[in-house]
C-alpha cells in the first residue's frame, strides 16, 4: 500500500508527518511521489488561518470528484485528516461523506488497524509480531520503535503513557532535524486554536529527547531544531541526573533512589547497574539536585554534550524568555543567534485584548538585555495586523517596536478570526484592504532593515575563505532540480532558482516548478511570506520544495519584465545572506546567460527602453527578430530562444546601443577562475580534488571571495529526449492548456505576452484559437521545440570549458564533496 502526506502549517506539523511516515513505513507502506498514485491520503491540517483550511476542503473534493466514476468504494483511496483540523466539529460535519477517518495526531498509531483492516486493494497486512512487539499495536504509548532501525519493528522497555512521539520519525533531511520537546500551549491567546486542537502543555520525558538525539548524532546530523509551541516552558517535574564525575559509590547511591530518574544516552541497550554506571561517567555526566528541569537547562545539557551540534529552538513566548535561558545562549556557542520571538502586536491595549500578559516595555527589554549579552543576536519574529479593534495609533505602536529591533526576518499575517477561540466574537471590523496597507508597512520596514551588526549571527565560525557556492545546471528536463534538493539535504544547502521563466507567478505547470511545501518556516503560521532585509524585496519570497528553501521562484507578475542584471543583483544578496548563515548557496536552473551573470560577475550597463525601436520591432515576426539579431551579434543569436520575440527585441535594442551583448572578460590563463586553473599540473591541497572544479573567485563589494563548481547534468541524447516526452505527458495531464486558459481568459494575460514565454506558451494559445487543430499536433509541436530548447542549451553551456559533466548523482554528490573539502589557494 502507498501512502501520501499533506502538511499544512508549523514546523510541529512537519516533524509531526515525519512520524506519521516513520509509523507507516515500519510496516512495510510506500510513500507515493504525488497523490494520484496513492491509496492512503493523509491531510496533517493547520487551522491557523482559513486559507489553510480552505486548501483542505479543496483537496479533499477534488480527490473525491476524480474518483466518482468508481462505483466500489473499496477502490477508492483512504483519506485520514489529522492535524489542528481533526476534532472540530464544523469541519467534521463539512467533509463527513469524503474522510474516511478524523484523527487527533496523538491518537494516530492508535488507528493503526483500521489503516490495515480497511478494505482497499492491494491492503497490507497486519505485521506479525509477538511478546512485547505485539502490544506495539494496541498501544504506541508502551513501547517505542528505535530511530536507528527504521523499517523494521523494534521494542525497547515501556516509558512514558500517552507518548506518540515515541513514534520513530522518517526525516526528510540527512543532515538537519526537528526533535519536538513539548506539545500543546497553556496560553490561551485570543485568536489563537492552538490550546483547542493541541491540548494543554506536555513536557516530553528528558530521556527521550536525549535518546532521539543521541542517535541523530550517531547519524553525522549537523543542526537540530527543538519544537514547542511554547518551547522555552518545557519542565520535567522528576529530579533528574546530568552529566558527573561522580565515584561510584556516589553514582550508586545516586541509581539505587527510585526517584531518580537516569538519562541513558543509549536507551534500547538492557545494561545492569554497573554499565548504567559506566555510561555515565562515559558521558560525563554531572549530578543537578533539582526537582525541576527547565528548558535553559536542558538546552545547556544539550550544547555541553553535543558541541559539535548547532542547535536552534522554536517558538518561545515572551512571557517565559528568562534571564537563564539568555546567559544560556550567550554561554554556548553552538547556540544559534537568530531568535524567533513573536510580538504579535506592539500596543498594549491590543496585546492585552490578544491575552498576551507582557507589554512592549518588557518585550523590548528582553531584546536589549539579549543584545548585550549575546554578541551578534538577531531576532525575528510573527506579527499579526487588523486584531479587531486595532486603530491606526495601535498600528503605529507596532511601527514603532519594528523600527527599535530592525528585525532579520517577520513573518506578517493578516488577522484571520478562527471559530472557537476568544476573539471569534469579535467579529473581522478591520477591512481586507487596511490589513494589506499595515502589512505592506511592516514588509517595508524589514526590507529596509539589514541590520549589518547581526552579520554573524550564527554563532557558528563562518565559511572558511573563499565561500564555495555550487551551480547545478544542464538542459531542460535533466532532472537538475531533484539533484539540486538531494545536495541541499545531503549539505546543508539552500536553492537559488536560475530559470527566465520560473520567476513569474502562474506560469507553474508549463515551466515545471518544483512542487510548493504548505508549511511555513516557523511554527503558528500556514504559507508566510519571508521578508528580511538581505531576502525580502518586493516580491522576493521563499518558496520552500521539500522542505528545503528556494529563492527567485514566483516573485514578479508575469506582465512584468525581468532582466537577467535585476536577476543578478537579487541573486547576489541572497547568495551574500545563504553564506552568512553559514548555509550552501545552490544555484540551479537552465538559463545560462543568468548563471554566467553570477558566476563571472557580469556587470550589465543600464540600457533603459528605447520605445521607438520596440514599437518599429514589435509587428516583426519572431523569425524577422532573429534573423536581425543574427547579422548584428552572431554570437549572442547561436544561444539566445529564437522563438521569443521580447528577448529577441531586448537582444537587439541592447546591440543597437552598445554594439553587442556584453559577456564577461575572461580571465588570464592560470589565475583563479580560469578554464585552466587547477589543470596543466597545479595539484589542490590535501585533500586532493579529482574534478576540474569550475571556479570563479572575484570580489564583490564588501572583499568577500567566491569560488564557484559549475556541474552540468548531461544524458544520453535518447534518455534526455525521453525525458522531455514523459514530464511533457505529466504536464498535459495535469492541466497545462488549462494554466494557459486561466492566464489569458481570468488573470487577463495577453496572448502575445504569453507567447513571449516560448515553450508550450506561445503554442497552446494558437490551439485554443483553432490555429492548432488537435491536440495530439499540438503535443507534437510542444515536444519539438523542447527538443531544440535542449539542443541551443546545451550549445551554450559547452562553451565553458570550466563546467563538470556528471550523469550519476554518487559521482555528482563525490564531486561537491570534494569541492567543499579542498582548501583553496587564492
Amino acid at each position: 500500500m502507498k501512502y501520501f502526506i499533506k502538511t499544512f502549517g508549523c514546523q510541529m506539523n512537519v516533524s509531526d508527518s515525519e512520524r506519521i511516515a516513520g509509523f507507516l513505513e515500519a510496516r512495510s507502506f510506500k510513500q507515493a511521489k504525488d497523490i494520484a498514485k496513492a491509496d492512503l491520503v493523509i491531510f496533517n491540517t493547520c487551522g491557523v488561518r482559513q486559507s489553510a483550511e480552505n486548501r483542505v476542503f479543496g483537496l479533499v473534493h477534488n480527490i473525491r470528484k476524480k474518483e466518482e466514476s468508481i462505483k466500489d468504494k473499496a477502490n477508492r483511496k483512504i483519506i485520514i485528516l489529522t492535524g489542528c483540523l481533526a476534532n472540530r466539529k464544523d469541519v467534521q460535519r463539512k467533509l463527513k461523506d469524503k474522510v474516511d477517518l478524523f484523527c487527533e495526531i496523538k491518537d494516530f498509531p492508535n488507528k493503526i488497524k483500521f489503516i490495515l483492516t480497511k478494505q482497499v486493494r492491494a491492503s497490507t497486512p497486519e505485521p506479525r509480531v509477538s511478546g512485547k512487539t505485539a502490544s506495539y499495536l494496541k498501544s504506541i504509548a508502551k513501547n517505542k520503535v528505535s530511530p536507528e532501525t527504521q523499517g523494521s519493528i523494534e521494542t525497547i522497555e515501556p516509558a512514558h503513557d500517552n507518548n506518540y512521539l515515541c513514534v520513530a520519525p522518517k526525516y526528510t533531511s540527512p543532515t538537519q532535524a526537528f526533535v519536538p520537546v513539548m506539545t500543546g500551549c497553556n496560553n490561551f491567546c485570543a485568536y489563537c486554536v492552538v490550546p483547542y486542537a493541541r491540548g494543554r502543555e506536555v513536557s516530553r520525558p528528558t530521556e527521550d529527547i536525549i535518546s532521539e538525539i543521541d542517535a541523530l548524532v550517531k547519524s553525522s546530523y549537523k543542526e537540530i531544531t527543538l519544537l514547542g509551541q511554547n518551547v522555552n516552558s518545557y519542565k520535567c517535574d522528576k529530579r533528574s541526573v546530568q552529566v558527573s564525575d561522580l565515584n561510584r559509590k556516589g553514582s550508586n547511591e545516586v541509581l539505587k533512589n527510585n526517584a531518580v530518574q537516569v538519562w541513558r544516552l543509549e536507551p534500547t541497550r538492557k545494561n545492569s547497574e554497573i554499565e548504567n554506571l559506566k555510561l555515565i561517567e562515559n558521558c560525563k555526566l554531572k549530578i543537578v539536585n533539582s526537582n525541576t528541569l527547565n528548558f535553559p537547562k536542558l538546552l545547556d545539557f544539550l550544547c555541553e554534550s553535543y558541541p559539535a551540534i548547532r542547535f536552534k529552538f522554536l517558538t518561545s513566548h515572551p512571557k517565559d524568555f528568562s534571564d537563564e535561558l539568555i546567559d544560556v545562549i550567550a554561554k554556548n556557542k553552538n547556540i544559534d543567534r537568530e531568535i524567533h520571538l513573536p510580538v504579535q502586536a506592539g500596543s498594549n491595549r491590543i496585546l492585552k485584548a490578544m491575552n498576551r500578559p507582557y507589554t512592549q516595555k518588557h518585550y523590548l527589554n528582553l531584546i536589549k538585555k539579549a543584545r548585550e549579552k549575546i554578541p551578534g543576536a538577531a531576532f525575528t519574529t510573527d506579527v499579526i495586523v487588523g486584531f479587531p479593534g486595532e486603530t491606526e495609533k495601535d498600528f503605529l505602536e507596532t511601527v514603532k517596536v519594528f523600527e527599535k529591533v530592525k528585525y532579520n526576518e517577520a513573518y506578517i499575517n493578516k488577522y484571520s478570526p478562527r471559530p472557537g477561540t476568544a476573539a471569534w466574537k469579535l467579529g473581522d471590523p478591520v477591512s481586507w484592504d487596511e490589513k494589506k496597507r499595515r502589512e505592506k508597512i511592516l514588509r517595508q520596514l524589514v526590507s529596509g532593515q539589514s541590520a549589518p551588526e547581526h552579520e554573524h549571527r550564527s554563532g557558528l565560525s563562518a565559511p572558511a575563505t573563499p565561500n564555495k557556492i555550487i551551480a547545478i545546471l544542464g538542459p531542460t528536463s535533466s532532472g537538475k532540480s531533484d539533484i539540486a534538493i538531494k545536495l541541499a539535504r545531503k549539505f546543508n544547502g539552500e536553492i537559488i532558482s536560475a530559470d527566465s521563466r520560473q520567476i513569474y507567478r502562474g506560469l507553474d505547470i508549463g515551466t515545471g516548478k518544483v512542487p510548493s511545501d504548505s508549511f511555513s518556516p516557523v511554527l503558528g503560521g500556514d504559507v508566510a511570506t519571508y521578508s528580511s532585509g538581505q531576502r525580502g524585496q518586493k516580491g522576493n519570497n521563499v518558496f520552500f520544495s521539500e522542505g528545503i528553501p528556494h529563492y527567485m521562484i514566483n516573485i514578479v507578475s508575469p506582465r512584468t519584465n525581468f532582466s537577467a542584471a535585476q536577476f543578478k543583483k537579487r541573486a547576489d544578496k541572497i547568495i551574500a545572506d545563504i553564506l552568512q548563515r553559514g548555509k550552501l548557496p545552490i544555484i540551479c536552473g537552465g538559463t545560462g546567460f543568468w548563471i554566467k551573470a553570477v558566476v563571472d560577475n557580469v556587470i550589465y550597463p543600464e540600457v533603459k527602453p528605447n520605445w521607438v525601436l520596440r514599437n518599429m520591432l514589435r509587428n516583426k515576426s519572431a523569425k524577422e527578430l532573429y534573423n536581425q539579431l543574427k547579422r548584428l551579434d552572431p554570437t549572442r543569436a547561436k544561444t539566445i530562444d529564437k522563438n521569443n520575440p521580447v528577448r529577441l527585441i531586448r537582444a537587439i535594442e541592447i546591440c543597437k546601443t552598445l554594439g553587442s551583448v556584453p559577456s564577461p572578460q575572461p580571465l588570464p590563463t592560470g589565475q583563479a577562475g580560469s578554464p585552466d586553473y587547477g589543470r596543466g599540473g597545479k595539484s589542490y591541497p590535501s585533500p586532493p580534488y579529482s574534478g576540474e572544479m569550475s571556479r570563479r573567485n572575484r570580489r564583490d563589494r564588501e572583499g568577500t571571495e567566491y569560488a564557484f563548481l559549475q556541474i552540468g547534468i548531461k544524458l544520453p541524447k535518447e534518455k534526455l529526449h525521453q525525458n522531455i516526452k514523459t514530464r511533457l505527458k505529466k504536464r498535459f495531464q495535469t492541466g497545462m492548456i488549462q494554466e494557459v486558459k486561466k492566464l489569458h481568459f481570468k488573470d487577463r494575460i495577453s496572448w502575445k505576452r504569453l507567447g513571449s514565454f516560448g515553450l508550450g506558451y506561445n503554442l497552446i494559445p494558437k490551439y485554443l484559437k483553432g490555429e492548432i487543430k488537435t491536440e495530439e499536433e499540438l503535443f507534437e509541436k510542444i515536444y519539438q521545440a523542447e527538443k531544440d530548447y535542449a539542443k541551443r542549451q546545451m550549445t551554450w553551456f559547452q562553451k565553458d570549458k570550466r563546467i563538470v559533466w556528471l550523469e550519476k548523482y554518487r559521482n555528482i554528490e563525490k564531486e561537491v564533496s570534494a569541492f567543499l573539502l579542498c582548501s583553496t589557494p587564492l
